[in-house]
């Protein structure tokens, strides 16, 4: 086993991690994308292609979940700020 395999093993380990850590926020979801990007070059590399399409498509699916939590976290940002919006930002002296 030579070091483009360890590291390869590494990436899987490490995607089937940030799924089993995931709850929700946008690390995880950023760590899979990552984890998911590096696994695909590593079986491109390796000759894997097969292999390399799959965690490629994994890596689309934990981009758009990653998205998809991004916008989210706005949209309720933006509904507390409208909910209660901040009092004195310009206090008169």
């Amino acid at each position: 086993m030579h070091a483009l395999q360890v590291l390869g093993t590494l990436a899987v380990i490490a995607a089937f991690a940030s799924c089993a850590f995931d709850n929700g926020s946008l690390r995880w979801a950023l760590v899979a994308l990552v984890v998911c990007a590096v696994g695909t070059v590593i079986e491109f590399a390796l000759g894997a292609w097969p292999l390399g399409l799959a965690a490629g498509a994994l890596s689309i699916v934990a981009g758009c979940r990653g998205w998809r939590r991004l916008i989210q976290r706005r949209i309720d940002a933006r509904a507390l700020l409208a909910s209660n919006p901040p009092q004195n930002l310009h206090p008169h002296v």
